[in-house]
This record gives structure tokens, sequence and C-alpha cells, in this order.
């Protein structure tokens, strides 16, 4: 395991298995970046991403998060970054939050 700061572009040199973002991606401005670095040096990817359940997006910035990407938005993410949704499924419901897990593997 290697920590990283994926908004600073850091990230380590190698090749892997997998990628692993769990409560990651809300915290991020660019997110597209780590799907970029992530498809440089793995071929499967697993992210969690908690989508707003409402378009009440103050209780997001209580919690830091700086992005709100619907499930739309999020598969758009995914395959404009090159990757495909193998498979998903709900982890936690919540009033303002659907928390999901995603298996994602490089789109060749």
């Amino acid at each position: 395991m290697r920590h990283v700061d994926v908004d600073a572009n850091t990230f380590p040199e190698g090749m892997f298995d997998c990628v692993v973002l769990l409560g990651i991606l809300e915290f991020l401005t660019k997110p597209e970046l780590a799907f970029a670095f992530a498809r440089n040096c793995a071929t499967a990817m697993v992210v969690s991403y908690c989508h707003p359940a409402t378009s009440d997006l103050e209780s997001r910035q209580v919690n830091g998060w700086i992005n709100a990407f619907s499930m739309e938005d999020f598969r758009k993410l995914t395959a404009e970054s090159r990757w495909q949704i193998a498979r998903s499924e709900t982890f936690r419901v919540q009033p303002r939050t659907r928390q999901m897990i995603y298996e994602l593997l490089r789109d060749d």
C-alpha cells in the first residue's frame, strides 16, 4: 500500500494489479487525473463514490466533498477516461447520498 496526493498529480511509479480508490473521489478537484494514472499502471480499479440523492449539495460541502457526480455523470466520467464499469453495488443508502462501489476494467 502506498499513500499519494492525487490532486497534486503525484503517483507512485510501477505497474499494479489493481488501483483502489475508496472514499477518495469526492475530495478531488480533477478525478480524471486519478483515472488516467490508474489507466497507465493497472488493468483494474475499485472505486467508491457517494452520489447525491437530492439537489441539496450543502451536506456535501460540510463533508469537504468537492464534486457531486450523478450516477449518469459518473458513467460518463468512466467512459471518457476509457474505463468500463464491470460491476457496481450499492453499499449504503442515506437520505442525501447513495454510496456505490464500482469494479472498473480498462477499456482497451
